[in-house]
């Protein structure tokens, strides 16, 4: 509400967790944005890093692609700069399960980073300041070479 966006963008949802998931997405679609990109922590006691796109959004192809850039991306950085056996989990999908990606009107997906419940190497690494930064660059890396590679509108 502060940057003047419409009650639409921020009060749709049955309580404040899904209004703040759904601003998201509804936000990006009001500033005409021509991604959304999503860092998370994943939870479930798992490690490594791991990217979401949804199938039921009309950007399935656009956004698979992106998920798989800033995925590879991302892992390649911390294998290279901060831990070699750093686990890629991949590629996940789903049909409208995230309403971050879901409710997205461009290319959308989900970083989970690493496992904030997994003590190590996940959530050392979570609260390590160079690991932060390797993903940040990675993830900036990665929007700047998909970036280019979109048609000129």
């Amino acid at each position: 509400r502060a940057t003047g966006a419409p009650p639409e963008v921020s009060d749709f949802g049955i309580n404040e967790y899904n209004r703040d998931i759904n601003t998201r997405p509804f936000y990006a679609n009001w500033i005409n944005a021509s991604a959304v990109v999503s860092i998370h922590n994943n939870g479930g006691w798992g490690t490594g890093t791991e990217t979401w796109y949804d199938e039921t959004n009309g950007w399935t192809e656009q956004s698979r692609r992106l998920a798989q850039l800033v995925n590879d991306t991302v892992v390649r950085a911390i294998r290279e700069r901060y831990n070699p056996n750093w686990p890629d989990r991949g590629l996940r999908s789903c049909n409208g399960c995230k309403g971050e990606t879901r409710l997205a009107m461009r290319p959308a997906v989900i970083v989970e980073v690493a496992f904030m419940d997994t003590q190590w190497p996940d959530n050392a690494a979570l609260h390590d300041e160079a690991f932060k930064r390797i993903v940040a660059q990675a993830i900036r890396e990665a929007l700047q070479v998909w970036s280019a590679q979109q048609p000129a509108s």
